[in-house]
């Protein structure tokens, strides 16, 4: 994915010092900046408005789910933040799973489930929905795949997606 985007600077906010370092050997290579920095996917407050032109992201479900938050909520006030920081025609790419139809009670709430990043998955027309209602458009699915893992409860095969999408922001902010 990085490779798709040609790059000056890279601002990044993983926790992960492993994955940062693989970051910076491939940044490296390409004569490019990377700042690194403590940033909430709700709040990047320290991002002025209109200042980013890309952003690529592998959403966190897993953490705010744990904290018992309403995730159509999250993403929706995720898009948010992006729309807020991302200059006009900005584009983001979205790497994430959905699924097509809504899962059980006893999925979302499973812990299991949660670990795999299902418990939070949202439904693939939400998903599109709030992606358009944060004020993207030019959405493109690049990839979309049936996720499938060998213990996966019959309940849900079949059902969970591997999507990776890329949206470009429009000129104006929505309300």
């Amino acid at each position: 994915c990085f490779r798709s985007f040609s790059v000056r600077k890279v601002l990044a906010g993983e926790k992960d010092e492993a994955v940062l370092k693989i970051l910076r050997e491939k940044i490296n290579k390409t004569n490019s900046k990377i700042v690194t920095g403590e940033w909430d996917a709700l709040n990047l407050g320290s991002l002025a408005d209109t200042s980013i032109d890309k952003i690529i992201t592998d959403p966190p479900w897993g953490f705010y789910g744990a904290k018992g938050e309403d995730l159509r909520k999250f993403y929706e006030d995720m898009l948010r933040e992006f729309t807020r920081v991302l200059k006009p025609n900005g584009r983001m790419m979205i790497s994430d799973i959905v699924t097509e139809k809504d899962l059980p009670d006893e999925v979302r709430k499973s812990f299991p489930a949660w670990a795999e990043c299902i418990g939070g998955a949202l439904k693939k027309t939400d998903y599109l929905s709030a992606i358009k209602k944060a004020g993207f458009e030019k959405i493109t699915i690049v990839s979309e795949s049936t996720f499938s893992e060998p213990d996966l409860s019959e309940k849900i095969k079949g059902k969970i997606k591997n999507v990776q999408l890329i949206q470009t922001r429009t000129t104006c902010r929505p309300d």
